[in-house]
């Protein structure tokens, strides 16, 4: 007996996803933030299900971010375009309901963007998109950069040194921002992973070469792995979105409040450094000194011995973990930092909460 196997197409999603209208408009970073999430997220979405259950392709995402929430587009393969919009709108609510800083979020639009017609005929395009070139992808890292530039308010220019040209200090205050959209996405892939197999970083690493490393690994002080936990990872997330990413946009930096302020800080000075030499759009000999320069002005008010001491895996000094998210002037910290139970819930506690 033969089967008959029904035939799939590819089909373009566009869905437009918004933000609760309270919280209108989002300034740049918190919709980085989320875009940053969603980019997680959809980077791990490489099926979905049709309505019979049957498993349905999907892949290339991209998305567009703007002050009322972010545009998604993806490629899904399915037998119809009914299949290929429905399943996409249920995998696409899943990630929002499934995700506690986006659960409020909604979803305006989500829909392919030509008929089965259109998309048929486009199949018989000739010739494909090219691949941009080396001098393209570094014109367009140029104009994102000088466009995210406008975030970094609490900084002027001249904190990377007077005799810095103008453009290159720019590029570099812009890839400040773009490094803490980055570290907000690496700190999500990690919890999600650490909540998934609900182990420590230090159990997670024993479980094989077959499991995907944790970029909190290489960046943050390896004494601790046996203590880093989902709850942890998600604190130092909500330490770059919501408390260190907004107030390097206001008026004026009043310093790093906590040492998990200041660890967040030097990564994504690290991270910087790393996107500029990678695109190589500001000479290293010119930004290295430039952005340590930065540093210095940034981190005026961190005992940088302290702060190295955290780093010597067979050291004792330096503050414990339960101390990191605990301000330095002695305010509260913010209160989603202590909520054992809520949003970040945490295996070890704070000095004084039972």
């Amino acid at each position: 007996m033969s089967t008959c196997q029904t035939a799939v197409m590819d089909y373009r999603i566009l869905a437009s996803i918004s933000c609760p209208a309270e919280d209108l408009p989002l300034d740049e970073l918190r919709v980085r933030g989320a875009g940053a999430l969603l980019d997680e997220e959809f980077a791990q979405l490489t099926e979905l299900e049709g309505p019979d259950g049957e498993p349905l392709a999907a892949y290339g995402h991209f998305l567009a971010l703007h002050p009322d929430g972010v545009i998604a587009s993806w490629t899904v393969e399915a037998p119809s375009l009914a299949i290929a919009e429905s399943s996409a709108r249920v995998a696409l609510q899943e990630i929002l309901t499934g995700s506690r800083l986006l659960a409020d979020w909604t979803i305006e639009s989500c829909e392919v963007t030509v008929s089965d017609e259109e998309l048929a005929a486009a199949a018989q395009a000739e010739d494909p998109v090219p691949e941009p070139t080396e001098q393209e992808v570094r014109a367009l890292t140029r104009e994102q950069l000088l466009r995210s530039a406008r975030c970094l308010t609490a900084f002027s220019l001249d904190d990377f040194g007077p005799e810095v040209p103008q453009e290159h200090a720019l590029m570099m205050a812009g890839s400040l921002i773009e490094a803490t959209g980055f570290l907000m996405g690496q700190l999500h892939a990690d919890i999600q992973l650490l909540e998934t197999h609900e182990v420590s970083v230090d159990e997670y690493q024993a479980l094989g070469d077959e499991h995907d490393g944790l970029w909190i690994m290489d960046v943050l002080p390896e004494r601790f792995a046996d203590r880093y936990f989902g709850g942890t990872v998600g604190r130092m997330l909500l330490t770059s979105v919501t408390v260190l990413g907004h107030r390097l946009t206001e008026p004026a930096w009043h310093g790093a409040q906590s040492t998990a302020e200041a660890l967040a800080l030097h990564l994504i000075i690290g991270e910087a450094k790393g996107l500029l030499e990678h695109f190589g759009v500001v000479p290293m000999e010119e930004f290295t000194p430039a952005m340590d320069r930065f540093a210095t002005v940034a981190l005026a008010d961190v005992d940088h011995k302290e702060l190295g001491q955290l780093y010597d895996p067979d050291g004792v000094d330096g503050p414990d973990l339960s101390l990191w998210f605990t301000p330095r002037d002695g305010r509260p910290p913010h209160p989603f930092l202590l909520d054992n139970e809520g949003l970040l819930g945490e295996e070890d506690q704070f000095p004084g909460q039972e």
